[in-house]
């Protein structure tokens, strides 16, 4: 099995064929209808598809239903959650969505996410919150506090040039844990487990 085999593709402007939604999601796959609507519930889009009056044998693509777009990035998401990939591509996934759009697509990609090895491409800082480390051109990356709930900001920073490598660094939650695991000082009473040594009286 090759490597691009592994990878599974989200996109902002998914591509849809001129077939029925479950030809769609199911296209080159062997798979049962029991599996498509399966995968569709996961990408949180069997309620609108069993709302159509044809159901999943309607006809979407250029001659068929005009669907919109959060209804075709789910449809989307549903064919790569029959592709079980190990690697997950989501390139400005919910960068065209409205909030409410864009929550329920979250909601989708967030359980496809699990298990997976993620690389998310995205300009909204809320497609990226959850991320164990950002990478930026030309900019200051993204921090906060423990106690800081609120979405953070990147700012830029006029000092640094902009260079043709990423700068990466570790998301808010994998920085505070490596704060304090630097933050202890060294203690002879202790192993590098964190348990407390016994220590003979002589």
């Amino acid at each position: 099995m090759g490597l691009m085999s592994r990878i599974g593709l989200v996109t902002q402007e998914p591509a849809l064929l001129s077939l029925s939604i479950r030809d769609n999601i199911a296209y080159g796959r062997d798979v049962t209808s029991l599996q498509v609507e399966d995968a569709t519930k996961t990408a949180h889009a069997h309620t609108f598809i069993s709302s159509l009056e044809k159901g999943y044998d309607t006809q979407v693509g250029r001659a068929g239903l005009s669907l919109a777009e959060e209804q075709k990035i789910r449809l989307s998401v549903a064919r790569v959650v029959l592709s079980n990939p190990c690697i997950l591509l989501l390139d400005e996934v919910t960068g065209g969505l409205d909030f409410e759009a864009e929550r329920s697509v979250q909601e989708a990609l967030d359980l496809l996410m699990v298990g997976r090895s993620t690389i998310i491409i995205g300009r909204r800082l809320s497609s990226i919150k959850n991320a164990d480390f950002y990478s930026c051109y030309g900019g200051r990356m993204p921090a906060r506090t423990p106690n800081e709930t609120s979405t953070f900001q990147i700012e830029k920073d006029s000092t640094l040039q902009e260079s043709s490598s990423p700068k990466f660094t570790k998301s808010p939650s994998l920085q505070q844990a490596s704060n304090l695991h630097t933050a202890r000082s060294p203690d002879s009473n202790y192993n590098s487990y964190g348990s407390q040594k016994k220590i003979k009286n002589s």
